[in-house]
């Protein structure tokens, strides 16, 4: 029958949804319009607007209504920080070493920080070390483009809890770990670090996992017996 039909169109976003993927949550509205002409056949005009916009546009060409949808994957992407130890002593203080990564800052440009932009952890944030085999803190997942910046040193006890005859590492690491979202929806994660040192600069670190070295040394007091 002649008249004017009215339709809405949308995507089923599921619950819950997949991982990753980012749906388009646009809503289309479509108008028919049906002319009944003198000679018993019938003009149809069609109409399309998403429903955000005020007015339908002008009709399109043909009867074949071609609406474009884009739905969007994005993977998260991790990194790894570990801590190795080196150590000169002949056996190792009962309590270890301790060492602990802290969040500094984000930004979503380099050399912008954001205010209130997260920065993702791991799942340790303190670790200790009981010989020499590296410890790890977790993997950190990133869903967020941006630069995340982490300072990792050694817990270092006051003089009074202090193993006998040992000279802690005192070396502070920044860490800046990069987040690029590819074409693909893959992300590209590069990590540069840099210690406390005035000359130090950011260096690429290529390896995977991460791993900062620490060193500590052991001497002994020497002794003397006057009788």
């Amino acid at each position: 029958a002649a008249g004017d039909y009215e339709y809405t169109i949308e995507e089923v976003i599921p619950t819950p949804k997949a991982t990753g993927v980012t749906y388009d949550e646009t809503v289309y509205n479509v108008k028919v319009n049906v002319v009944a002409n003198k000679n018993g056949t019938k003009t149809v005009a069609v109409y399309t607007k998403k429903s955000t916009d005020e007015k339908y546009g002008d009709a399109i060409e043909g009867t074949t209504v071609v609406l474009n949808f884009e739905n969007k994957y994005t993977e998260n992407g991790e990194a790894d920080i570990q801590i190795k130890k080196a150590y000169n002593g002949d056996t190792w203080p009962s309590e270890g070493f301790t060492f602990t990564i802290a969040a500094d800052h984000a930004e979503e440009d380099e050399g912008t920080p954001k205010a209130g932009k997260e920065v993702p952890m791991p799942a340790e944030t303190s670790v200790t070390a009981h010989d020499a085999t590296a410890v790890d803190f977790g993997t950190i997942t990133y869903e967020e483009d941006g630069f995340y910046y982490y300072t990792v040193a050694e817990d270092i006890p006051d003089d009074a809890h202090k193993a006998e005859g040992v000279t802690y590492d005192d070396t502070v690491y920044t860490v800046k770990v990069k987040v690029e979202t590819e074409a693909n929806g893959e992300k590209t994660i590069t990590v540069y670090t840099k210690t406390n040192e005035a000359t130090s600069v950011y260096a690429k670190v290529d390896d995977r996992p991460v791993i900062l070295d620490f060193t500590n040394t052991y001497e002994a007091n020497g002794e003397a017996d006057i009788q």
